[in-house]
């Protein structure tokens, strides 16, 4: 799967922006993230993707310390999202780039 540094920055922003610290997946985080998410699975290359391609961008964000993911209390097949929290390094991140333009 490919890796998308614009994808990857627009769910770092809408983490920061959204107004909980701590989000509980794809569905509260959408709110405010201004690309698609295509549930039936795109590839990325027309600005639109899949729920596969959020996690695995979650993934990764996470295995660089970007993002933690919290898994929840208990698995209720209703509610099986994780949780997404920003770190500080994600938040060091975010400030450089807007530093750099």
């Amino acid at each position: 799967m490919k890796f998308y540094w614009d994808f990857a920055r627009e769910i770092l922003i809408a983490l920061e922006d959204h107004p909980k610290s701590v989000v509980n997946g794809l569905d509260e985080i959408r709110e405010t993230m201004s690309v698609d998410i295509d549930e039936h699975g795109s590839d990325g290359q027309d600005g639109e993707f899949s729920g596969g391609d959020f996690a695995y961008h979650c993934m990764m964000l996470c295995e660089a310390g970007f993002i933690l993911i919290i898994p929840p209390p208990t698995f209720d097949e209703l509610n099986p999202y994780l949780r997404l929290a920003l770190t500080y390094k994600g938040h060091e991140y975010l400030a450089s780039i807007r530093e750099n333009g």
